[in-house]
């Protein structure tokens, strides 16, 4: 579920102006107008998709 509600990012110091996840979805990079890049753990788990078992 997508939440069109803003959400804090302690650290940076100005707007954060885009996001980006990683290939496994465990890692979130953000950036901010004052021109820092932050990188977040999501503690998410990996996207479990259907198809032959390993």
């Amino acid at each position: 579920m997508v939440s069109l509600h803003p959400r804090l990012l302690p650290g940076h110091t100005a707007e954060v102006n885009d996001l980006s996840f990683g290939l496994d979805g465990r890692v979130l990079i953000s950036v901010s107008n004052n021109k820092t890049a932050r990188v977040w753990q999501t503690n998410a788990e990996p996207e479990k998709r259907g198809g032959a078992p390993p």
